[in-house]
């Protein structure tokens, strides 16, 4: 695995994950985006699920969306990579593509923003600064994990 292919997972969808017509079920990409975010979360910022359980925070997703570009079928050998986007704002923004193995075929893009919310359910304005670290940090390590706001 390249150091590019960190902020990737590969799937293989399952008979489970597909509909009658042997496409993929739209319920399913939610699920890979969630492993995507978690795999960006351990392999590039060095942070675990256990880190995010035991933090004074949480990481709600607020926002999501999702452009479906062409039919994923059963069987198909897949990379879903997610980037962050570096913002000032007090939100983590995930981006996601879901491609071929080979980087062919653009199959999904997805969107979702995640609120900083602290254990009390109050939204956060500020990033927490181990988040701002772990960025900052990974930044340098992985700049292709990244990508700025518009």
């Amino acid at each position: 695995m390249s150091m590019r292919d960190k902020n990737e997972i590969q799937i293989v969808p399952r008979w489970n994950e597909i509909d009658s017509t042997l496409e993929v079920h739209h319920s399913i990409y939610w699920v890979w985006f969630e492993e995507a975010r978690l795999n960006f979360l351990k392999k590039i910022l060095d942070i675990t699920y256990d880190d995010l359980r035991q933090s004074p925070f949480y990481l709600q997703v607020v926002q999501c969306d999702c452009k479906f570009l062409k039919t994923v079928y059963i069987e198909s050998e897949l990379a879903v990579a997610a980037r962050l986007k570096i913002t000032d704002k007090p939100f983590i923004d995930f981006e996601y593509h879901i491609w071929d193995s080979n980087k062919n075929t653009l199959f999904t893009k997805a969107n979702t923003r995640q609120a900083i919310v602290s254990k009390d359910f109050e939204v956060q304005l500020t990033m927490p600064e181990v988040l701002q670290e772990a960025i900052s940090k990974s930044y340098d390590q992985s700049p292709f994990a990244f990508f700025y706001a518009d």
